[in-house]
């Protein structure tokens, strides 16, 4: 009996864990090509240790060769730069902000991209290496690894092992270096003992931040973030090839109009919403860490732009030893100032920025306009405040956003390249560390919002899948912790080289920095869906976002809903009769686990060259999403409040959508012929013709969809509070927090429902129950808790029928959480689909997956993480794949994804309108995300 009980249980461990897509192992080419990588971006603070590529870069001469690039011109003129000592320096430091600097590494990267054939790159790669600014070969060089057919997949090292002194704290450094010279001096001539040493240091270090800022350095620190917003950064500079962005208008006369339908480049999903969303995204998931550690929300800038309120002290240092400059606080911006140039600049482009989008037009070069309300209207809008390339009007409208870093990061006045030091705001490796970052990006958002404020609300109609009904959502548990990780800091220092005797590899010990990441448990949720006929391709998003807002109020989702943050994104073929859709959070679209590191990339390789072992390519959507580690925000031991939204499309099929302008409601008459109220049936034929015929505009319109007279209730969805006489109080209990102030020092309080003895039983309630009657799913129990918990099944004290709820459907959480019990990756004798825990030992694929519920002891690299092929997953790798393979690499980095050609984040990108909340394919529900100081695994 007990054998058939493993039995089962095996049986049933097999059918419910994803299995792995085929992997595709590396040939020798490309292993070869994986070395040169490593070996050209080892030691990059000194010489290029590998013999071969130095001798090959101190010898390269480009005269023989110039019939070997596209552009010979620009090799030639570049080269006349390099002879002539008009190229920055070797050791100093690099912004784009210098316009000579981000020239110089444009031709760079243009030299690289046009050498026609891998070994041409190559020589032409190890030249540089040798002779050009370091931080301008590895952008450059990076750019054109992940740019050229013949790279691909070919994998970077972590940016972070490559330049560790943009990623931790001087003094960690400064660590690196004292150990070096001690060890070195101690150890003279022991050879190999000596080189095979490995010293570790304990990373416990922050910069100085600003008003409790430092309760979430975790996060805007983690060295995953930094990287991931690095490549973000790089990917603002990159064009698809034969991409001319300043050639739109060109061929219309002057003053005249470009409508709707004439603007093509990649469809609704351009570069510019990319910017848009991927930045409305990180400040999503930023708030959603504010929120949960009780900090305020997010200070405005002055609007003036004269004075700077956000002190800022980064603690790190450039290579020629100077440190980056921080900012005071009260710091004030006179007409003296060396930026007061840039404040009236930054003003100007704003100005026209919202002048743009108040007119429903931007300007192109000839005087022709071009239409802001139209399908690549946010494209257009985010190419023109990003302006770095992409922009129709570089002239006109800049870079607004690059003019404001400068502004806001105050690096100081200098005369020569000797002297710049670039702020921390300046450099995509270290933006995210500084505060400031997030009140440019709410601002540079708010701009955005207000544009999609005068787009046409979603309606029922316009985001119903018929026939399509979401029942119920479970989702498991959501537990965050501190995870122990570890990175080589042997770049931080110069290795010694001696070329002259031929020894690429001196003795040197080998450095590594432990510190504690916030990572996640992985976890699983059901979306239960009935059918009344199939649909093929049907794309599923699910969102996480608050339950509540700073002061302890449930959240309105329309007003809030730039607050959620993309989880997933995900095909599936939904039959006829109901769906369990099964997601584990591993699976994620548009999210990647940690980077291997240098080493574990350079033994696979060389265990793959001596056929000990397949290396398997890396796809560039695996490694440059956003970081799966940090997809939770932290919670908190007695429970985070939030909420996923759940919400099913027919996958790829374009229903007509509106542009407006639509009257702001300030100026809203609500008369006939700016407002109208219609009919679910009606509302198709009115899509037809929304233009009011008297004055010229978009009408606005109103949506009421036919329940059969069913009762239509405010629900879940808190439309405001105007008409409640007593705003603070709730008929059910919530979590509340407050935050105050005394002295000029902010502080916070949670206030939390009770949970006595650490435990809390969801779903066993005592005291008041409520039932949402013929609610499409779970049943919210609250109420008093009696004794030391809450138990369901019998419930006393006074019972709440609700009113039947249609459409949009909402549920709570219901599975245990036993906060006294240590955590084994999961709970104990807990099942999930067959397969059961016992606490001591974990089946299946939990070596695979990195930077989310990654188990200690775990060091196997895969190249590739599992993404499940559950019934109705069929052909989703395929189809996933296939969009990748159709998607720029540009646009890939990030981890922005539509795989129905929606807009990004939709449907929360324009507003949502009363009646789009009653479709039957959108879900809410109500999790707890909770918190481990520590986590423990049995394996």
């Amino acid at each position: 009996m007990r054998f058939s009980i493993v039995f089962l249980a095996l049986f049933a461990l097999a059918a419910a864990i994803p299995t792995t897509p085929k992997l595709h192992a590396a040939d020798q080419d490309i292993l070869k090509k994986q070395q040169h990588v490593i070996h050209l971006l080892e030691n990059i603070v000194g010489e290029l240790p590998h013999q071969y590529l130095y001798e090959i870069g101190y010898k390269y001469e480009f005269e023989p060769y110039l019939q070997n690039y596209e552009n010979p011109s620009v090799v030639k003129y570049y080269l006349g730069l390099f002879k002539t000592a008009h190229v920055q320096p070797k050791g100093t430091p690099f912004s784009v902000s210098v316009s000579q600097l981000r020239k110089e590494v444009a031709l760079l990267t243009q030299i690289f991209l046009g050498a026609k054939d891998y070994e041409t790159f190559l020589n032409t790669a190890a030249w540089a290496r040798v002779y050009v600014n370091q931080d301008q070969f590895v952008k450059a060089f990076s750019s054109a690894v992940i740019q050229r057919p013949d790279t691909q997949g070919v994998i970077l090292p972590p940016a972070y092992e490559v330049y560790p002194h943009y990623f931790f704290d001087t003094r960690i450094i400064q660590k690196v270096h004292d150990y070096i010279n001690q060890y070195g001096y101690e150890h003279h001539g022991e050879g190999e003992q000596y080189h095979e040493h490995v010293h570790h240091i304990h990373v416990n270090y922050t910069s100085y931040l600003p008003f409790g800022e430092n309760q979430i350095a975790y996060f805007t620190e983690d060295i995953g973030l930094s990287a991931y917003y690095s490549y973000v950064h790089l990917s603002s500079y990159i064009l698809h090839h034969g991409q001319q962005p300043h050639a739109y208008g060109q061929k219309y006369p002057q003053g005249g109009f470009k409508g709707e339908g004439e603007y093509h480049h990649h469809g609704h999903v351009g570069h510019g919403a990319h910017f848009y969303y991927i930045h409305q995204q990180l400040l999503a998931r930023y708030n959603l860490e504010r929120l949960g550690q009780g900090l305020e929300p997010i200070r405005e800038l002055d609007n003036y732009w004269e004075h700077i309120e956000t002190p800022y002290k980064p603690h790190l240092r450039y290579l020629n030893g100077v440190n980056f400059p921080g900012r005071d606080e009260h710091h004030y911006i006179t007409p003296r100032h060396h930026n007061y140039e840039l404040i009236k600049l930054v003003r100007a482009l704003e100005r026209r920025i919202v002048d743009a989008i108040d007119l429903g037009h931007v300007i192109t070069p000839q005087g022709a306009f071009l239409s802001l309300y139209q399908p690549e209207g946010l494209n257009i809008l985010g190419q023109i405040i990003e302006g770095t390339g992409h922009s129709i009007n570089p002239r006109y409208y800049g870079s607004y956003q690059a003019v404001a870093k400068q502004l806001l990061g105050n690096a100081p006045e200098f005369n020569n390249i000797y002297e710049y030091s670039p702020s921390a705001l300046e450099l995509g490796q270290t933006a995210v560390r500084d505060p400031i970052f997030y009140q440019l990006y709410s601002k540079i958002i708010e701009l955005f919002h207000y544009y999609q404020e005068a787009l046409p609300a979603y309606q029922y109609n316009d985001v119903v899948v018929p026939g399509v009904h979401i029942e119920k959502v479970e989702v498991g548990d959501l537990v965050t912790y501190f995870s122990d990780y570890e990175v080589e800091l042997d770049n931080a220092v110069p290795h010694p080289v001696d070329h002259q005797h031929h020894h690429e590899h001196q003795p040197f010990p080998h450095v590594r920095a432990h510190l504690k990441r916030l990572d996640h448990k992985q976890y699983e949720y059901t979306i239960h869906v009935n059918a009344e006929k199939p649909v093929q391709g049907a794309v599923v998003r699910v969102y996480v976002g608050p339950k509540y807002n700073y002061d302890g109020q449930p959240i309105d989702i329309n007003v809030h809903r730039h607050y959620f943050f993309e989880l997933d994104q995900f095909y599936y073929d939904i039959v006829e009769g109901h769906n369990a859709i099964v997601r584990n959070s591993h699976q994620a679209t548009g999210q990647s686990y940690d980077w291997p590191s240098v080493q574990q990339i350079r033994e696979r390789v060389e265990g793959a060259i001596k056929s000990q072992n397949p290396y398997y390519i890396t796809y560039p959507q695996q490694v440059f999403g956003f970081p799966a580690r940090l997809s939770l925000p932290k919670g908190t031991k007695s429970g985070f409040p939030l909420q996923f939204f759940v919400i099913i499309t027919a996958g790829v099929h374009h229903q007509p959508e509106h542009y407006g302008p639509v009257v702001e409601e300030n100026w809203m008459t609500y008369q006939p012929h700016h407002y109208q109220i219609v009919s679910s049936e009606d509302y198709e034929q009115f899509a037809q013709h929304p233009v009011d015929k008297i004055h010229g505009g978009y009408q606005s319109v109103d949506v009421i969809p036919d329940f059969d007279n069913h009762v239509i209730t405010e629900g879940n969805w808190h439309w405001g509070y105007l008409y409640k006489k007593y705003p603070g109080s709730y008929y059910y209990p919530h979590w509340q927090q407050t935050h105050y102030s005394y002295g000029g020092e902010h502080h916070y309080e949670h206030h939390y429902p009770e949970h006595h003895e650490g435990q809390y039983h969801a779903g066993e309630h005592h005291g008041e129950q409520y039932h949402a009657g013929e609610h499409h799913g779970e049943q919210y129990h609250a109420g008093e808790h009696h004794g030391e918990q809450y138990h369901a099944g019998e419930h006393h004290g006074e019972q709440y029928h609700g009113e039947q709820h249609h459409g949009v459907h909402h549920g709570y959480a219901g599975e245990q959480y036993h906060g006294k019990a240590p955590y084994h990756g999961v709970e104990q004798g807990k099942t999930y689909h067959g397969e059961q825990y016992h606490g001591v030992a974990h089946h299946g694929h939990e070596h695979e997956y990195y930077g989310s519920g990654h188990y200690p002891g775990a060091s196997e690299y895969h190249g590739t993480y599992p993404t499940g092929t559950y019934k109705g997953y069929q052909g989703h790798e395929e189809h996933l794949q296939q969009y990748y393979n159709n998607e720029f690499i540009g646009d890939i980095i990030g981890g922005a994804v539509s795989l129905d050609g929606k807009p990004l984040g939709y449907p929360f990108d324009r507003q949502l309108a009363h009646s789009a909340f009653y479709a039957h394919n959108i879900y809410v529900k109500d999790v707890v995300v909770y918190h481990h100081d520590e986590y423990f695994s049995e394996y």
